[in-house]
């Protein structure tokens, strides 16, 4: 209040009267002091303000360093989210309501998909043939390269059919893109010629497709309805799994494991990884040469792409079947290399050949490999670049 004072009686005077108007030097530093403090309207919102910050702070400390997974679904849900790990295998996402038995996947107003992907035309996707001519880029594109199918959480029912304990697998698993979303075969298979899973132990399922790359620029749909035959009537089989499964563009670029769950105990996991600048490799096996009279031989191709630990199973079996399917299709990221290995097992052994090819955009290459002189087997590489749209072809 002395300060108040002194100022009225400095402004009261009359210059004049001869009054001095300069402030005293004393008065002039303490009244600097006070202006360079703050207002109380300011002090008080500084003060909210830090209050605020320390509430955040708090927040901030009372949140665990890693956000909670998503909650299970409820039970009877067949949509499972793909945070959700089982033993480090990610639950497939499956499209509700999409049943091939009842019908319910034919229908378009069912879900957005049905119509998206087209599920109510089964046709076929015509082979792909590989044209110079029709390269239209040079870098690849993003693409999804299935690894392997495998049977899993066999129960001891499935085992209980006749043929030993054998599991004999029929019925279809396809790919969907939005480049030409018709049915694209991964496994294929009748009754009357089903997968014959012999050793429980190794429930490998031998692919039998696709007939050309699967795109990955959007979700890739799989569709699927596998049985396991179980007598004479198709009524007494065990429906594996039925329905539809979506994959996101934005997955893993690496091999990863997803499971399928099925309605009977069991389900399937399907081995896959998404690459970018990808580049399609078909792969076209003749046989040559074949020995008369050495007894039974069979056959194992495996392919090992884009550095990557898992290998491709492309086929396995006597070697007289693959004169029925000799053709493969697989995915390799550019300027990387493609091992093809064959491995021919005879009664007395069994001797392995392996063929490196570098990944380039386009053309094709030859290679022989002979196997003592049991047989000779060829193998020629077509490379191609899939097209952005069908109106460039393929």
């Amino acid at each position: 209040m002395q300060l108040n004072r002194k100022a009225l009686n400095l402004f009261d005077s009359n210059p004049m009267e001869g009054g001095d108007c300069r402030r005293p030097a004393s008065d002039a530093n303490e009244e600097a002091a006070v202006a360079s403090r703050p207002s109380s309207r300011k002090r008080k919102a500084i003060e909210d303000l830090e209050e605020e910050e320390e509430e955040e702070e708090e927040e901030v400390d009372l949140q665990p360093e890693e956000s909670r997974p998503p909650a299970p679904p409820a039970k009877g849900l067949s949509c499972l989210p793909a945070a959700c790990h089982e033993d480090g295998i990610i639950p497939a996402f499956v499209i509700p309501g999409s049943k091939h038995r009842d019908g319910s996947i034919y229908r378009k107003d069912a879900h957005y998909w049905h119509g998206l992907y087209h599920l109510d035309d089964t046709s076929e996707k015509q082979d792909c043939r590989p044209c110079v001519t029709d390269c239209q880029w040079h870098i690849g594109c993003s693409m999804m390269q299935i690894f392997s199918l495998e049977l899993a959480e066999i129960s001891n029912f499935a085992t209980g059919a006749a043929g030993a304990g054998a599991i004999q697998l029929y019925g279809f698993m396809a790919a969907r893109d939005l480049l030409d979303p018709l049915r694209n075969y991964v496994f294929n298979r009748t009754r009357d010629d089903p997968f014959t899973i012999r050793d429980v132990s190794y429930p490998f399922i031998q692919m039998t497709g696709p007939k050309r790359g699967i795109t990955m620029n959007s979700r890739v749909m799989i569709e699927y309805d596998l049985r396991i035959k179980r007598g004479e009537n198709e009524q007494d089989d065990l429906v594996l799994i039925d329905g539809a499964a979506t994959f996101s563009e934005i997955t893993n670029f690496i091999p990863y494991i997803y499971r399928i769950h099925g309605d009977c105990g069991m389900a399937v996991d399907i081995t896959l990884a998404h690459f970018i600048l990808a580049i399609e490799a078909t792969l076209q096996v003749r046989i040559y040469e074949l020995k008369d009279g050495c007894g039974s031989l069979n056959l194992t191709i495996t392919c090992r792409v884009s550095h990557m630990t898992p290998q491709i199973k492309l086929f396995q079996g006597p070697i007289d079947k693959l004169r029925d399917q000799n053709r493969f299709v697989v995915v390799a990221t550019l300027n990387t290399l493609m091992i093809t290995e064959f491995k021919l097992t005879h009664q007395h052994g069994s001797i392995s050949r392996r063929i490196e090819s570098r990944v380039v955009p386009h053309g094709s290459m030859s290679h022989c490999a002979k196997f003592a002189d049991l047989a000779t087997i060829g193998v020629e590489i077509f490379w191609s670049i899939l097209p952005t749209s069908l109106q460039e072809g393929f």
